[in-house]
């Protein structure tokens, strides 16, 4: 077993009538609130509660997350956080990428762009450096352009 908490291993043993508890298992809504060396703050919307994770223990999940991101949860564990959950897509800015060809088609080749987050995804031709687009968070890949302003 792998304790979520501390991160220790344990090798059990269980019988088939041994009853197991449940964790409690909470997830708050979060925003990014500042980066302390390898620690991520996030701070609860309702009562700005700090909670810090190690970077190490969401580095999939940071490729996703900027200043900007909304709909962030993060996952409590009898009351210490222990992960983040992602919304099934943010929008993010692309920060740089080749220069966009007029008259490209929306099923054309694509192209490698570095989003604001750090995270390179492949976009349409027609898609220019400094524009917001929707990103899919499961499947690592362009979605569209986001209808939110920047």
């Amino acid at each position: 077993m792998y304790n979520v908490v501390t991160g220790a291993k344990t090798d059990e043993t269980f019988k088939d009538s041994d009853m197991l508890s449940l964790a409690d298992l909470i997830r708050r809504k979060v925003m990014l609130s500042y980066l302390d060396g390898d620690e991520y703050v996030f701070m609860d919307n309702e009562d700005y509660t700090p909670y810090n994770l190690n970077k190490d223990s969401i580095a999939d999940e940071v490729l996703f997350i900027d200043e900007n991101t909304l709909g962030l949860q993060v996952i409590l564990v009898d009351g210490t956080p222990v992960g983040v959950d992602l919304p099934s897509s943010v929008d993010l800015e692309i920060v740089e990428t080749d220069p966009s060809i007029k008259g490209a088609s929306a099923s054309a080749r694509t192209k490698p762009a570095t989003l604001s987050s750090g995270l390179v995804i492949q976009v349409p031709e027609y898609i220019a450096t400094g524009e917001k687009v929707k990103v899919n968070t499961a499947e690592h890949k362009f979605m569209g352009r986001s209808d939110k302003s920047l």
